[in-house]
């Protein structure tokens, strides 16, 4: 059986998480402070606009209802990830392409399962601690068998060392 990653290391990794858990958490903060303070910030270098009373309690219950909206999103998002690592198939994929941008970074990845051959990609935050990939090396990843186009490379949560070399180290375990 495979360790689980931490619920933190899938919440900043996942490339849709860490916008969905940061921007909820923007959008609370600017309705708390117009709640505390009973003001919304002005334009740039304007004065700062009054809110009603009502209208900040308003905005305060709207925040909260749809942190709660998306924090379900972001649970379902750890939970395939995590179901993955408990039922997902392991398999060799070729990376064939890295892209590296300011929101992260995305792989090119190529892979044979039962016979049939796809091409997916799988985008992710890049942190300091998060491995480097290299162009034409061949990495495992874990796939969902009922959607073969869910994937998760184990060098993101699991050994960095996967990565870095492009090779697996050698485990006793010859099951998978």
């Amino acid at each position: 059986m495979r360790k689980q990653p931490s619920f933190w290391s899938i919440l900043w990794t996942d490339k849709a998480s860490y916008p969905i858990v940061t921007g909820g958490a923007m959008i609370f903060l600017m309705a708390l402070a117009a709640k505390l303070t009973g003001t919304m910030p002005g334009r740039r270098g304007g004065p700062d606009i009054p809110v009603d009373p009502e209208a900040a309690n308003l905005m305060l219950g709207c925040a909260v209802v749809l942190i709660v909206f998306l924090s379900s999103i972001v649970a379902q998002r750890v939970a395939r990830i995590r179901g993955l690592f408990d039922g997902g198939h392991e398999v060799e994929a070729n990376l064939r392409k890295v892209k590296h941008c300011r929101a992260g970074t995305t792989l090119k990845l190529e892979f044979e399962l039962n016979g049939t051959p796809y091409n997916v990609r799988f985008a992710f935050q890049r942190w300091l601690r998060t491995p480097d990939f290299k162009e034409g090396t061949r990495i495992p990843v874990l796939v969902d068998l009922a959607h073969p186009k869910r994937v998760v490379p184990l060098a993101l949560y699991g050994d960095p060392s996967i990565a870095q070399s492009g090779e697996r180290p050698i485990s006793a375990d010859h099951s998978r």
